[in-house]
């Protein structure tokens, strides 16, 4: 059996560490959220670009696997 025991000093700073580690998990939540709400009318536009680059990223590729004539 293995005890462990933690000084006082490291109690209260392993304490904010946790406390801090859930408030960064907090901030970096509500970030993600904003980025993806932020676009509002324009993700509609965004959506249609990327559908766009798809199209042309396939062409592409279809082009480079067909042999030289």
């Amino acid at each position: 059996m293995t005890f462990f025991f933690e000084p006082l000093q490291v109690s209260s700073l392993n304490n904010e560490i946790n406390v801090l580690t859930g408030e960064e998990k907090e901030k970096n939540t509500e970030f993600w959220q904003a980025c993806l709400t932020r676009p509002g009318k324009k993700g509609q536009n965004l959506w249609n670009d990327f559908e766009v680059l798809g199209e042309l990223d396939l062409l592409f590729a279809m082009g480079k696997a067909l042999p030289p004539v």
